[in-house]
């Protein structure tokens, strides 16, 4: 029913629900708190009603320094397969440290991690008795 008369032409039933919606935004911005650099001035809810209390225990993670990476880096075995050689990674570990320092810490900052280090490449290592 659109101003008092049933319609039936779905057309004309969006446009009617469209325009519906756009006339609540008009109509609330002609109402709204404008100041002279034309924004709109909206009060300030206290929503912390809302929210559940602290929890110490909850998940914080610090961030990495460029010794913890270099730490771990020296921690890895020799003999691992890797794309780069492990002792090649542990002579140069005291560059690429400070920068997966600063990578690592981007990502956790921006909630973001590059798609292409969540590739990863599993192969079968053959290690004793029946290779079948």
């Amino acid at each position: 029913v659109i101003n008092g008369k049933l319609v039936n032409d779905r057309r004309e039933i969006a446009n009617a629900f469209n325009q519906y919606f756009v006339s609540i935004a008009i109509n609330m911005n002609k109402n709204a708190n404008i100041d002279t650099d034309g924004i709109q001035i909206l009060p300030l809810h206290d929503n912390s009603k809302y929210l559940d209390k602290r929890i110490e225990e909850s998940i914080y993670m610090h961030p990495c320094t460029p010794q913890e990476i270099y730490d771990l880096i020296h921690e890895l075995k020799n003999d691992k397969a890797s794309d780069i050689p492990v002792n090649v990674l542990k002579k140069c570990s005291d560059i690429l440290s400070v920068y997966l320092d600063r990578f690592i810490n981007s990502f956790m900052t921006q909630g973001i991690f590059p798609d292409l280090l969540k590739i990863g490449q599993i192969s079968p290592v053959y290690k004793k008795g029946n290779s079948q």
